[in-house]
């Protein structure tokens, strides 16, 4: 977390201790928090793969990307490798 973010929370938070349960202090500190949620980088989703030989060499290895049409359900990733 940012240091701008720390700082109002713990602004909500002294407001809140102060004055009791305030339900416009509680949805300001909800709004805030799902902001700096928004505003951070979705991780890369992906399937891994290494191929190996008979002797343990490495023949081929790479990555497949897990597609937007899959909206956070299940996708099933395929590499089809010629051998």
């Amino acid at each position: 977390m940012d240091k701008k973010l720390i700082q109002q929370l713990t602004e909500y938070g002294q407001n809140l201790t102060s004055g009791g349960v305030n339900e416009i202090a509680i949805a300001n500190v909800i709004a805030l928090v799902i902001t700096e949620l928004q505003q951070k980088p979705v991780p890369e989703a992906y399937m891994g793969y290494a191929l190996y030989d008979s002797d343990s060499m490495l023949y081929e290895q790479g990555k497949v990307i897990l597609s937007k049409k899959a909206r956070n359900k299940h996708e099933e990733l395929i590499k089809k490798i010629a051998v």
